[in-house]
């Protein structure tokens, strides 16, 4: 199955007909109500977090689901931390954009006073499934998916120094990766486990394919968590967090 009709195949999940964004004229014939289309989704082939608008159209004189409805199902089928779309080559990651959803009517409806839409934006790219951070101390792990953005820095460290030839030469014998680590939406829970981890063994050993290889694995110093953003999900009933963590690699 392409990326393309993966992603038809989730937005009918909806329980309406999905169509592309463009196939549909407001100033022509359309399909029956209610039907929702979305923008473009090939733009994902050219890499990095993209804007997919998705628009829900109906009348409010039928009998169809109310709004409300559909807002409740499209918390349960993209959750704050997101979710993911598989194809045959790869994967989506699928998440709420800043204005998640929102009420609007359509423009050129003067035929049709009753037209209305639901518009849901969403945050969308193809990402590499395995590339997830696991921070472990011990018997215990936590572990954060795609959609975690992880910096990597280096550090020139172990210096000494010498004079050659009446100059003073700096010699630097290693060097040190330093992480800051960004995460989605993730639950309250996940973070304060994170938190009660650094705070028992700041000394973790910390896995993410990304940067270590498929096996690779490093101890790092790891900094206690800062929440960035806090946000209640009404759907789920869940508190959720952004996180930034700083670590530092750590001898063995």
């Amino acid at each position: 199955m392409s990326m393309e009709q993966s992603m038809h195949e989730f937005f009918c999940q909806f329980g309406v007909p999905a169509l592309k964004e463009g196939s549909v004229s407001l100033g022509g014939l359309r399909p029956e109500l209610p039907y929702l289309t979305y923008s473009d989704v090939s733009v994902l082939k050219t890499g990095g977090q993209q804007k997919i608008t998705v628009n829900v159209y109906y009348r409010d004189d039928t009998d169809w689901r109310s709004p409300g409805e559909f807002e409740e199902l499209a918390g349960i089928f993209i959750p704050m931390e997101g979710t993911y779309c598989y194809y045959d080559s790869g994967t989506v990651y699928i998440a709420r954009g800043d204005s998640f959803l929102s009420h609007a009517s359509p423009s050129g409806t003067r035929s049709d006073p009753s037209l209305r839409t639901v518009r849901m934006e969403l945050l969308a790219e193809a990402v590499n499934q395995t590339e997830t951070i696991v921070f472990g101390s011990g018997s215990s792990s936590v572990s954060f998916p795609a959609g975690t953005k992880i910096i990597p820095k280096y550090t020139l460290d172990g210096s000494r120094s010498k004079t050659l030839s009446g100059r003073i030469v700096v010699d630097y014998t290693g060097v040190r990766r330093e992480l800051e680590v960004k995460t989605g939406w993730v639950r309250l829970d996940d973070a304060e486990d994170l938190v009660s981890l650094v705070a028992s063994s700041p000394r973790m050993l910390v896995r993410c394919p990304m940067l270590f290889g498929l096996m690779g694995a490093k101890y790092y110093l790891v900094d206690p968590p800062k929440i960035t953003q806090s946000r209640f999900c009404p759907f789920s009933q869940y508190q959720y967090v952004r996180l930034t963590i700083s670590a530092i690699e750590s001898e063995v």
